[in-house]
């Protein structure tokens, strides 16, 4: 896509892109600043691969994971916002051992954390945090963990969270997002005729996607005016998830 490109410093990906491709920004080495919105769920080989300036990197939060495939483990990242799980190896240069900044997002359960021991502090957002294994004892005694105000008790009595030698509560903490929209979906309309999934009564900029039974992604858009179309090849017959927003339903295509 941009291959090479030594003149690109920024760049927004846009809402209808859901993967980023083999070599997308390979050598593109002026990028300082790299957003992945929440639409995009699959970085592809290599796709970061160059003597990186990012020194921030920004991922949305999103109902769905984001994979990452090998070869994007060179940026040099100093400031890294986590708003969903990530999956994928030598995750974005996160084991850089500039990294000195990361805000965890309140949607992250604890995995696949950030790996470089010389982080110096975390930001979580986690309201219930779960158990992890995944810091060094570096980070434990070195690194200062701010938590949620009153969340004290949980962090102190959750394994990997309460090994921490510094816990700190933040009232500012708990809420936080990547400036994603929170949508609402409480009573939206779904029609199904002819592989067509036609979905009213949301909110603009509602995620709306259509998975087979097995999880297999078919189709995502963004609401417009309340409504969203989504086509599929599927025939009659076919038990789908639509996911709308943060809830999801069932259905048999007509």
């Amino acid at each position: 896509m941009f291959y090479g490109c030594t003149k690109l410093s920024n760049f927004t990906i846009p809402l209808g892109v859901y993967t980023i491709e083999d070599y997308a920004f390979a050598e593109c080495n002026s990028i300082n600043k790299l957003i992945i919105p929440k639409n995009v769920y699959h970085i592809g080989t290599f796709a970061f691969n160059t003597d990186s300036c990012i020194t921030e990197v920004i991922i949305e939060d999103s109902e769905w994971n984001l994979y990452v495939e090998n070869g994007n483990n060179s940026m040099r990242p100093t400031y890294v916002y986590i708003g969903r799980v990530v999956n994928g190896s030598n995750i974005l240069g996160w084991g850089y051992k500039g990294l000195k900044k990361v805000t965890l997002g309140s949607k992250i359960n604890g995995n696949n954390l950030p790996i470089s021991s010389y982080i110096e502090e975390i930001y979580s957002n986690i309201v219930d945090p779960t158990p992890i294994t995944q810091f060094s004892n570096k980070i434990y005694i070195n690194c200062k963990l701010y938590i949620p105000q009153g969340t004290l008790d949980k962090y102190q009595s959750t394994k990997g969270w309460k090994e921490f030698f510094q816990i700190i509560e933040d009232p500012s903490l708990g809420n936080e997002t990547s400036d994603v929209k929170q949508t609402n979906a409480d009573n939206p309309t779904v029609k199904i005729s002819n592989g067509q999934v036609s979905v009213s009564g949301m909110e603009d900029k509602t995620l709306v996607s259509v998975f087979d039974i097995n999880g297999t992604h078919l189709g995502s858009t963004y609401s417009s005016n309340g409504n969203a179309v989504i086509r599929t090849n599927l025939p009659q017959n076919t038990l789908v998830i639509i996911k709308i927003g943060n809830k999801s339903f069932k259905t048999i295509m007509r």
